[in-house]
């Protein structure tokens, strides 16, 4: 196990260092096995987890915006936007890539 985790941090893939997916794939193996349902449902809540992060990240940059009157009323949709119609372009350019 301790071979895999310090290769998952030293290998640089076509000019890529991504640990953090190597780490996620590999506990979605020994969660899932080859099982393709698993990785799927791994890959969506990462996506769903994500939607409220934007959300919290666009309202707290908003309030510090210049001029921001202290509140941000339009943000409100663009997590839930976010979370209902997933970029298409990042779903092709990352086919097999989680930290897009």
């Amino acid at each position: 196990m301790w071979p895999q985790i310090r290769w998952m941090f030293t290998t640089v893939l076509l000019g890529h260092w991504i640990p953090l997916t190597w780490l996620t794939f590999g506990l979605d193996f020994v969660i899932w096995g080859m099982k393709p349902a698993g990785y799927h449902l791994t890959s969506l809540v990462i996506f769903a987890a994500n939607a409220p992060v934007f959300y919290f990240v666009a309202l707290r940059l908003l309030r510090r915006a210049p001029g921001s009157p202290g509140h941000a009323p339009r943000v409100g949709g663009r997590g839930h936007a976010l979370l209902r119609r997933p970029p298409a372009a990042r779903r092709v350019r990352r086919l097999g890539d989680r930290t897009a």
